[in-house]
């Protein structure tokens, strides 16, 4: 479990089979395998691996 990149609450690129290039939500991490949600509403399972998290912009400092 020391690989998983991803975690619950992280915006991800999904580079599994389908929708591949498309960005989620991680809802939550189990393992080798994590659940997503797309922008269009659909949850699935995937493996945690075919997930790329995406950097977040830090918070302004003013």
């Amino acid at each position: 479990m020391g690989d998983v990149a991803v975690c619950g609450g992280d915006r991800a690129l999904f580079q599994g089979l389908g929708r591949t290039g498309k960005q989620c939500d991680v809802l939550a991490v189990r393992k080798a395998f994590a659940s997503v949600r797309f922008d269009d509403g659909q949850a699935v399972l995937c493996l945690a691996k075919d997930l790329h998290p995406i950097q977040r912009r830090p918070p302004p400092m003013f």
